[in-house]
């Protein structure tokens, strides 16, 4: 029979409860990808998604774009996330790190959103370029600080002037070759680590739901809910998400 949330969680003891994430996803977030056919990259970001990608244009499954979740915002019955940041931030949940390169107004508003949100800022690395670091500004010495505190600021240098847009693409392919090797390798290849089971935690909550649906439903697939309104389906061998409208949290035995 259906169960809802509330009436799975009587069934465990949540105070002895862990968690693990098998799901090895980055989110990347940052400038607009910029590139047509035939064009070179016009941005940090899309100069590192030509390098990740392969030569049928497929990005790795560990991957997840920012425009994936706007498409996916638009497409929900009746917009049932109450604004755009609140599904990224469920997005950044079951992520294992946020890489946010800081090249664009979206991006600034990402920095804010995600570096004040104590669970996100532990996973998030925000990349900006050296010319702004000397910079007396809310950016840096709001943001930027409490990323440095926590140990995820990267200061990298891709512009062709300083301060200014455009890109040096020499530079860039170096910088997005380093975020590979120094930050994507790493947490993709780390293996999953167990947590305390925090029942205030979305990402933690989400995993709860998965780990029942999987073990009650007679579906081959593994499906993840995103609160009350969408679900994630993801096999086992780590295809990348695809949400598909919800309009319940329901799981069977």
């Amino acid at each position: 029979m259906p169960q809802t949330l509330a009436e799975i969680a009587k069934t465990l003891n949540i105070g002895e409860s862990t968690v693990q994430n098998p799901i090895r996803k980055i989110f990347l977030c940052g400038g607009q990808r910029g590139k047509k056919v035939g064009e070179p990259p016009t941005s940090l970001r899309g100069q590192l998604i030509a390098l990740l990608e392969d030569e049928n244009g497929n990005l790795p499954p560990y991957i997840v774009l920012a425009e994936e979740a706007v498409t996916w915002y638009h497409s929900l019955s009746s917009n049932r996330f109450s604004n755009l940041v609140e599904l990224e931030a469920c997005i950044a949940a079951l992520s294992t790190r946020i890489l946010l390169i800081v090249e664009s107004a979206g991006s600034m508003t990402e920095l804010g959103a995600f570096s004040f949100d104590g669970r996100l800022s532990k996973k998030l690395y925000a990349v900006l370029d050296k010319s702004y670091e000397k910079d007396q500004s809310f950016i840096m010495d709001g943001p930027i600080a409490r990323i440095k505190s926590l140990g995820g600021y990267c200061g990298r240098d891709w512009l062709l002037k300083p301060k200014e847009p455009e890109i040096d693409a020499g530079k860039a392919k170096v910088v997005s070759q380093r975020i590979i090797k120094e930050i994507f390798n790493p947490a993709i290849c780390r293996p999953p680590q167990i947590q305390d089971f925090d029942r205030t935690n979305a990402g933690h909550k989400m995993l709860l739901i998965s780990d029942r649906e999987f073990r009650w439903c007679p579906s081959s697939s593994r499906n993840i809910y995103f609160g009350k309104i969408a679900r994630c389906r993801v096999n086992p061998q780590g295809i990348r998400p695809i949400l598909i409208p919800s309009g319940k949290i329901a799981v069977y035995k």
